[in-house]
């Protein structure tokens, strides 16, 4: 699984970076082959005014469909990852479900099935 991270205005350390990777790779582990590749985007958006300013854009590049993106915000980086991380597992495990999921209007044979 290829996670690329970028950061702008965020102290970001290699350890937080491992960490964060362990956590993506946990979350997103059973759908790997439904994708490419994980952009994770880091920023503070109010810079030094504090408050929840902790921005993590999780974009997954996935095969044949356009990209899901997830945006997470809070106070510090590593909690706004799991947040983030955690999300993205979840709106990728339900995507995934649909499209395996056979159209409830059509019956076994193939036929429509209506109301009468």
């Amino acid at each position: 699984m290829k996670i690329l991270f970028r950061t702008s205005g965020v102290e970001f350390s290699s350890a937080e970076q491992t960490l964060a990777e362990r956590k993506l790779q946990f979350a997103l582990s059973n759908f790997a082959r439904h994708f490419q590749r994980v952009n994770v985007f880091l920023s503070d958006v109010n810079g030094a005014k504090g408050g929840e300013d902790k921005l993590c854009r999780i974009v997954l590049h996935l095969r044949r469909q356009p990209s899901l993106v997830i945006e997470e915000r809070a106070c510090d980086i590593l909690p706004v990852i799991d947040l983030a991380a955690e999300r993205a597992g979840q709106v990728l495990g339900r995507k995934v479900e649909r499209r395996r999921a056979p159209s409830s209007a059509t019956s076994m044979s193939g036929e429509s099935w209506r109301r009468n």
